[in-house]
């Protein structure tokens, strides 16, 4: 006969799978525990169920699942290159930044354009590698249910990064970068978490490394966002124009390291993204 669960042959009066663990019925013919059925397939023995949640499985059945993950190699390189892109902008917004703080000037056109339009060029380069990362999201969900949920997350970071291109002033602008720094701690939760799930079967130190990363870009967010609260108070409550004027220079401060401290968590999950992709290849 056949296990419901997983499908293996389990010989006749088996109390339980062999292969899954799944409880049978007194007559071992109906599985009862594991993987839960959807409706029509009651008694097809051709079916098999999905594995997508890769973790807190029986030790027996992490092989198996191992070589089912190993089918996502292609969609987690696509995703690899894709957030090396994203480091290539944080690079260039380092740039800016820096340029800004030591105030560098061409003269007031090539100014303008290097502060004012190349800033939204590279949030506009950046928005499309978000809808770029939400396909290979939209594969990887198949894998990992977590991808599914940092998905979703990824849209609002996409909503806010768009927001930032019409609202540069005022509270609004305050708000849309609130909103921005709260999705993305809900984005990177999920991601680094799928990416700590999948890795689990294939590497557990690489699967810690990225529990780490989220750790991290916890501790640089809740930075920036104390920062930036802090920056725009001081503003609104300057009472003279020498108070207005260091508020203003703290801000070109703060911006340049926002930009330090952003980039410097993205090098950290590229050098944990590449090692995560070798760990895909080798074991193929």
């Amino acid at each position: 006969m056949t296990c419901f669960t997983c499908n293996a042959l389990v010989p006749d009066g088996a109390q339980t799978c062999p292969r899954c663990g799944a409880k049978l019925t007194a007559d071992g013919t109906q599985g009862t525990q594991g993987a839960q059925l959807p409706q029509g397939v009651q008694g097809n023995q051709d079916y098999v169920a999905p594995w997508n949640r890769m973790v807190n499985q029986p030790r027996d059945m992490r092989g198996e699942k191992r070589e089912f993950v190993l089918e996502a190699t292609g969609s987690v390189k696509k995703t690899f290159f894709i957030r090396l892109g994203q480091l290539i902008i944080y690079l260039a917004s380092f740039v800016l930044a820096l340029m800004l703080f030591m105030g560098v000037s061409w003269g007031s056109s090539a100014t303008n354009f290097v502060y004012d339009t190349l800033p939204k060029i590279l949030s506009g380069a950046n928005l499309i590698l978000w809808v770029l990362l939400l396909i290979c999201f939209s594969d990887l969900q198949g894998y990992e249910e977590r991808f599914g949920l940092a998905l979703r997350y990824a849209v609002l970071v996409m909503v806010f990064t768009l927001l930032a291109l019409f609202f540069t002033d005022g509270v609004i602008q305050l708000l849309v970068s609130i909103g921005e720094l709260v999705s993305g701690v809900l984005f990177m939760y999920y991601y680094c978490g799928a990416f700590s799930d999948i890795t689990d079967l294939i590497d557990e130190g690489v699967s810690g490394k990225w529990n780490l990363m989220f750790k991290i870009y916890m501790g640089v967010t809740i930075l920036i966002l104390a920062g930036t609260l802090f920056l725009y108070f001081s503003i609104r409550n300057a009472r003279t124009y020498y108070q207005l004027l260091s508020a203003v220079n703290n801000t070109v401060l703060w911006a340049f390291i926002v930009s330090v401290l952003q980039l410097l968590a993205m090098v950290i999950e590229i050098i944990i993204f590449s090692k995560t992709v070798k760990c895909f290849e080798n074991q193929r």
